[in-house]
């Protein structure tokens, strides 16, 4: 809501005026201006300065009023809410998506995982067990989006092969209260290198896939 302040003001100007009589002498007497007359000019005079006192009085006030209102517009400032910070653990998860087959390799989101976070004004980071830090951000309606994070799995490394499995997480998820929290974690898999084909053999699997899975965590 807009509030509008119409300031007006008013100027009075004072027209004092001598006419010289015209006539006889008795005539000239008989028209005598008062003798008070110079008193009533001197009390215009009086009256005038106190209104353009009070009116500087108000202009030299007007910056003061400007400043308190603004400090008290910063005062007013909050900062973003933000989750319990320390250790959480999962104490729930489900799979909503795997169309890699990969679920018993899944290292991320398993009831009893830990996480570390810390953060402030709405930015937060999560560590994993696993060594993955995640950098994230709550709204005002409590939910958080992390940035999207790339790794190479190790595995085609370990086995002696020629390939490289590429891994793309994207975590978000919402709190219910500063001490809850429900996450999902969406990961991407590729493979690329002539080892790739026997690697899926391997796994049962096949690239690229999706995985997915839904977490319920606490502060620990």
């Amino acid at each position: 809501m807009h509030t509008f302040t119409l300031s007006v003001l008013f100027a009075m100007g004072t027209i004092t005026g001598c006419a010289t009589p015209v006539g006889t002498k008795d005539d000239a007497d008989s028209a005598a201006l008062p003798d008070d007359i110079d008193s009533h000019d001197d009390d215009d005079q009086d009256q005038d300065q106190d209104q353009d006192q009070d009116q500087d009085q108000d202009q030299d006030g007007q910056p003061e009023d400007e400043s308190d209102a603004d400090a008290d517009a910063d005062g007013d400032i909050e900062e973003s809410w933000m989750p319990t910070q320390g250790t959480w653990i999962v104490q729930s998860s489900v799979l909503t998506i795997d169309e890699c087959g990969l679920e018993d390799v899944v290292n991320r989101g398993e009831p009893g995982t830990t996480l570390a976070l810390s953060g402030d004004n709405g930015a937060f980071n999560m560590l994993f067990e696993a060594g993955e830090n995640v950098a994230c951000e709550v709204n005002d309606d409590f939910e958080f989006v992390c940035s999207p994070t790339s790794t190479i799995d190790s595995t085609a490394t370990d086995m002696g092969m020629d390939a490289d499995i590429p891994v793309v997480i994207q975590t978000e998820g919402y709190f219910t209260d500063p001490n809850a929290m429900w996450m999902e974690s969406v990961v991407d898999i590729d493979c690329s290198g002539p080892a790739c084909g026997l690697i899926q053999i391997l796994l049962g699997t096949s690239f690229p896939c999706t995985m997915a899975m839904a977490s319920d965590l606490v502060i620990d």
